[in-house]
C-alpha cells in the first residue's frame, strides 16, 4: 500500500524537480539505505512465511473453521508481500542513486498496482475482524455455528474481498504518474492532489484500513469475554478452583479452544503493533511538521502485519492434535450394555456438571 510513503519520496533529493527545490536532509541517505535493506528483508519474510502457512493448512485433511479463515488471511498477506513489499523494494532500488522511488511501468500499471496493494492489505485486516467475529459467535452461540458448518465463514471471506475491492476504488482514481528530473529523468507513481487530496486519502484509509477492523475486533472480544464470564459463573457453583481469566478459560474451554483463542490474541496484537505506528507517523508528518529522515524506516511498520501473522500461527499450531479423553464407548474401557442403567449412567455425567461440560466451538 505505497500511498502514504510516496508523499516523502522526493523530499530528500538535492535537485530541482517539477518546479520545486528539494534539499537533502541530514542523514537521509543512511536512513534510505536502512529502509532499503529492511524492505527487502520484509519482502522475503512475508512471501516465504505466508507460503509456509498456506502449505501447512492445505496439507491438513480436515480444516477447522478457524484454519479456513486463517488460510484466506495468509493468501491476502502473501499477495500483499508480493505486490506491495516486493514492488516497494524494487522502486527504492531503481531510485537508489537519488534516494527516491522510481516507477517505469506506466500509468495504468501504477493505478492497478496501488489499488491491488490496498485491496490485499484491507482484505487481510477485514478477515482478521471477521475471524474475531466468528470466534465470538462460536463461543456465545456454539449450536448456531455448528449447524451452519462452513457457510458463515465462506460468506464472511467473500464479503471481505468484495468490500475491500469496492473501498479501494478511490485509490485507483487518485494515483497518477509524474515526470521527475533529478540528474536523470524518471517517473514517480504518486497521488494526484487535483483529484483527491493526500489528507483526504489518509483519513479514508485510517477509517477503513484500521479503525473499522479494530472496532469490530474490540466488539467481538467484548461479546466473547461476556459469554465466557456467564459460562464461568454457572460453573463456579460446583467448581470454585482458580480465579480471574485463568478460571474462566479453564472452566469453560477445552485446551484446543484455549490455544486457538491465544493464537487469535497474538494475531490481533500483531495487527495493532504493525498499523498503529504507520498511521501515527503519517499524521505526525501531515499535521505536526515531523519530517525527520527516520520516517523512511518507521513508515514500513505495517509490513510487519504480514510477518507477525504467520509467526504467531506457527507458535500455536500443533502438527499432532492432543489426544482426546477416553470415552466409555472405546475398547480400553469396555462396559457391558447391561450395566448402563439409568442409575449407572448418572455416575458418568452428574447433573450438576452439565453446565461445565466442554462445548464444540
Amino acid at each position: 500500500m505505497n500511498v502514504s510513503n510516496a508523499s516523502n519520496s522526493v523530499q530528500n533529493a538535492s535537485r530541482e524537480s517539477n518546479g520545486h527545490t528539494y534539499i537533502e536532509l541530514e542523514g537521509a541517505r543512511e536512513w534510505f539505505q536502512a529502509a532499503l535493506v529492511l524492505v527487502w528483508l520484509f519482502a522475503i519474510l512475508a512471501v516465504g512465511l505466508n507460503i509456509a502457512v498456506i502449505m501447512c493448512i492445505c496439507r491438513q485433511k480436515k480444516k477447522s473453521r478457524l484454519y479456513f479463515l486463517l488460510l484466506n488471511m495468509a493468501v491476502a498477506d502473501f499477495l500483499t508481500g508480493l505486490f506491495d513489499t516486493v514492488v516497494n523494494a524494487t522502486e527504492r532500488s531503481l531510485g537508489y542513486d537519488n534516494i527516491t522511488w522510481a516507477w517505469y511501468a506506466g500509468r495504468n500499471a501504477c493505478k492497478i498496482q496501488r489499488t491491488a496493494t490496498s485491496v490485499f492489505a484491507m482484505t487481510s485486516n477485514f478477515i482478521l475482524a471477521a475471524t474475531s467475529f466468528d470466534r465470538a459467535i462460536a463461543i456465545a452461540k456454539p449450536l448456531i455455528n455448528f449447524k451452519q458448518g462452513f457457510n458463515v465463514q465462506k460468506v464472511l471471506v467473500v464479503l471481505c474481498w468484495i468490500f475491500s475491492t469496492l473501498l479501494s476504488i478511490p485509490v485507483f482514481l487518485v494515483m497518477h504518474v509524474f515526470h521527475v528530473f533529478v540528474d536523470k529523468a524518471y517517473f514517480l507513481c504518486h497521488i494526484d492532489n487535483n483529484v483527491i487530496s493526500f489528507d483526504t486519502i489518509t483519513h479514508y484509509l485510517l477509517v477503513f484500513q484500521y479503525l473499522l477492523p479494530l472496532l469490530t475486533i474490540l466488539v467481538s472480544y467484548v461479546v466473547l469475554l461476556c459469554a465466557l464470564g456467564r459460562r464461568s459463573a454457572s460453573c463456579t457453583e460446583t467448581n470454585s478452583s482458580g480465579n480471574g481469566l485463568l478460571r474462566i478459560f479453564n472452566a469453560t474451554l477445552p485446551r484446543a479452544k484455549t490455544r486457538s483463542l491465544k493464537l487469535m490474541c497474538g494475531i490481533v496484537a500483531g495487527f495493532v503493533v504493525a498499523w498503529t505506528p504507520y498511521f501515527t507517523i503519517s499524521y505526525l508528518s501531515l499535521y505536526a511538521g515531523f519530517n525527520h529522515s527516520s520516517l523512511q524506516v518507521g513508515i514500513l511498520s505495517y509490513y510487519l502485519n504480514g510477518i507477525i501473522n504467520p509467526v504467531v500461527f506457527f507458535i500455536f499450531h500443533h502438527t499432532k492434535p492432543a489426544r482426546s479423553p477416553t470415552s466409555f464407548y472405546s475398547n480400553e474401557t469396555a462396559i457391558s450394555t447391561s450395566r448402563i442403567t439409568k442409575e449407572s449412567f448418572q455416575t458418568f455425567i452428574p447433573a450438576s456438571d452439565v453446565n461445565c461440560s466442554e462445548n464444540t466451538i
